[in-house]
């Protein structure tokens, strides 16, 4: 849910490392977190990875 909110906010393609930061609490330390909840979003077509190593096209609940 978090990771949905600051993509929500940020209305633009991001890669996992801005994800992170802009989370409460983020940055490094949480990155390879945000990288499988990222993953798991793609596979759900949630979210798409882009060639560019971002992501992209959330769905707005």
């Amino acid at each position: 849910m978090a990771i949905r909110a600051v993509r929500q906010t940020s209305g633009r393609p991001m890669d996992a490392a801005t994800v992170s930061r802009a989370s409460k609490g983020g940055g490094k330390r949480i990155e390879q977190c945000v990288v499988q909840a990222l993953n798991t979003l793609v596979r759900y077509a949630e979210v798409t990875a882009l060639p560019n190593g971002t992501y992209a096209g959330w769905r707005v609940a």
